[in-house]
């Protein structure tokens, strides 16, 4: 395998893109099969994809922090491994990607690069690859300055196979989509620079491949600008969006707020770069109020222009990973609007104590958690346990009253007498009961009795709460009868029925009595 020394070169653009590379030529042995991708450099190479902790090489001598082989941490990337599980993409999502171009005819990306099926853009015939705005040709073909010592071989390239690479394909590495469709426009000079009309025309023509047909669901754009760059190209991203295409870009690498993020637009992501360490490295931008999340950027593995693979590190490398997502997404749920789309990318972050204040989600890209499907949806919550039955009445304990009775009226057959209960809680109301008592007639004899003492005897019940109580009591009634000889006595049971409601209440209630004849002698 031929080697290719470590070098670097920033790109003197208005996006003040910060690239460093270590390129290199081959291919290796195949991995496993599955949801691993056999590609021969992702085990190692791929940490963004997936961190196990394996060192990466410090072969990036633009930023200090980036010199040294360092240890990752194991779970620091974006969870695309386990995405892959449920989607590892589908040719039908197509991503529009603005940048120096894409190398099509890379072994590892070819497959991935649309190829015009017959609309007419730009004047572009059946069979090509893209837009070359800074040419005006169809022909968008990345032609940074070829492989060798001082060169990196191709920014689009490389942001191609981070979103695209042909994945299992025993060759290479895995891009976030192992099958899609990128579509390249060209509107930076390759290691130089781009104005703000360029991108705005860049962006024009791709709207237009969408109304006819082409469905552009996404569109990648690496580079940015210091300054307000002007009304025209904010407009021209308000229209990607009215055509519901998602528009990510990069926060940049310099410490400085950038356009378009600053703009702050409703279906616009903007993406600052992670490291292998979950951190946020010194040279990456960020923003509490415009940028919204942290995706892997830092010393990223891909494709480069000659059918190379190197070494990159940047928030292009970032938005791409980012952008990748959302066309994996898309592959399972492609009724998502724009504004979904990125609702389900923002909600979906692992928080990251390194970017709280630091961005708005306050967390880095998970890809699994926002690709439906990828994860077990938990079960809803099991309802809440029935309310505890109410305690049962306290046991009744029969209460021993005593039904005590004076003589209120007597009135020829008719005595009126007033009982009441005494005793216990139940009782603690008075029973007050009016009892008439009438002699029955006899042998065609009327008796009358004029009752002056009422013996009454006692009996025990119980009421818990509102209820009601049936005794029977024994009633004597003594005094002086209105017959022809003399005086006798009268007996009956009595039986009372009273409501109790409540303790304090009084019941009254009124019993008619027929006593039985008793003849004196």
């Amino acid at each position: 395998m031929r080697e290719y020394r470590s070098s670097w070169r920033k790109l003197r653009s208005c996006a003040g893109l910060c690239l460093v590379l270590s390129a290199a030529l081959g291919v290796g042995v195949a991995g496993a099969l599955g949801a691993t991708p056999n590609d021969p450099e992702f085990a190692v190479k791929q940490w963004g994809d997936n961190n196990t902790g394996q060192e990466i090489p410090g072969q990036e001598p633009l930023f200090e922090e980036l010199k040294q082989a360092t240890p990752g941490t194991q779970g620091a990337d974006d969870r695309a491994l386990k995405a892959w599980g449920t989607t590892t993409g589908s040719r039908s999502v197509v991503i529009g990607e603005v940048d120096t171009g894409a190398d099509y005819k890379h072994p590892d990306l070819s497959a991935n690069i649309w190829i015009n099926p017959g609309i007419k853009v730009g004047g572009c015939e059946p069979g090509t690859r893209g837009y070359n705005e800074v040419e005006k040709t169809c022909d968008p073909m990345d032609t940074d300055p070829t492989l060798a010592e001082g060169g990196y071989g191709g920014h689009g390239t490389h942001v191609a196979g981070i979103m695209g690479a042909v994945g299992n394909n025993l060759f290479g590495v895995a891009g976030m989509n192992w099958q899609t469709t990128i579509l390249p426009v060209k509107w930076l000079t390759s290691g130089s620079g781009g104005s703000p009309s360029s991108l705005v025309e860049a962006l024009h023509w791709l709207v237009e491949a969408k109304e006819q047909g082409v469905n552009i669901r996404v569109i990648n754009d690496s580079p940015n600008f210091t300054t307000d760059p002007g009304a025209e190209l904010k407009q021209a991203i308000e229209m990607v969006g009215q055509h519901d295409i998602l528009f990510v870009t990069a926060a940049g690498n310099t410490i400085k707020p950038y356009y378009p993020c600053n703009w702050d637009l409703p279906k616009v992501i903007c993406v600052t770069a992670t490291d292998h360490n979950d951190q946020l490295p010194g040279w990456a931008n960020y923003g509490s109020s415009t940028v919204d999340l942290g995706a892997p950027g830092a010393t990223i593995y891909s494709t480069l222009r000659g059918g190379g693979y190197g070494y990159l590190s940047g928030g292009s490398m970032a938005a791409a990973q980012v952008s990748g997502a959302a066309a994996l997404i898309l592959s399972v749920a492609p009724g998502l609007t724009a504004e979904q789309l990125k609702a389900d990318i923002l909600t979906n972050v692992d928080q990251l104590p390194s970017l709280q204040g630091k961005v708005k989600t306050g967390g880095r890209l998970n890809v699994c958690k926002a690709v439906p499907g990828c994860e077990p949806v938990p079960p809803p919550p099991s309802p809440p346990p029935p309310p505890p039955p109410p305690p049962p009445p306290p046991p009744v304990q029969p209460s021993s009253v005593t039904l005590m009775g004076n003589v209120l009226k007597v009135s020829h057959d008719r005595t009126k007498v007033r009982l009441r209960c005494s005793g216990a809680t139940p009782c603690a109301s008075r029973l007050r009961l009016s009892v008439k008592i009438k002699t029955r007639k006899g042998h065609g004899t009327r008796t009358w009795f004029k009752t002056r003492v009422l013996t009454i005897g006692s009996a025990s019940f119980s009421v818990s709460g509102e209820g009601s109580v049936q005794v029977t009591i024994k009633l004597n009634a003594t005094g002086r009868g209105i017959v022809r000889n003399g005086s006798g006595s009268l007996y009956a049971n009595l039986t009372i029925y009273a409501s109790v409601p409540a303790p304090a209440t009084t019941r009254t209630q009124r019993v008619r009595l027929v006593w039985p004849h008793k003849r004196a002698r």
